[in-house]
């Protein structure tokens, strides 16, 4: 059986939760734990989910918003059985995906 897991990353949402709505409400406080991140990358760690991230970032994370490593990741696992991936079609192989060009009508106004 194939395993599978889904992660999801809640800071946007644990930073909401605590009264701070803009990224820049975190970039201090991370300043003070010694983590050096721009604008940008901070950004991009509270909009997207990290596909690497330090340990010493996570511990400041859960110090600063009060919360635990389990707050910030969600993590759900499962198991794709043998019968699941033949009755979908998708044993062996990527599922497919049906596209279909739409025409696209283009007139000129004179």
């Amino acid at each position: 059986m194939a395993k599978h897991s889904t992660t999801d990353w809640n800071l946007r949402r644990l930073m909401f939760e605590r009264g701070l709505y803009k990224t820049n409400d975190i970039l201090e406080p991370l300043h003070e734990y010694g983590i050096d991140i721009s604008r940008e990358q901070l950004f991009r760690l509270v909009t997207k989910p990290p596909v690497r991230l330090r340990v010493d970032v996570i511990g400041a994370l859960c110090a600063i918003l009060e919360c635990t490593p389990n707050d910030l990741f969600t993590v759900e696992a499962s198991e794709d059985s043998p019968a699941s991936r033949r009755a979908t079609g998708t044993e062996g192989k990527a599922p497919r995906v049906d596209i279909v060009p739409i025409r696209l009508d283009v007139t000129t106004r004179s």
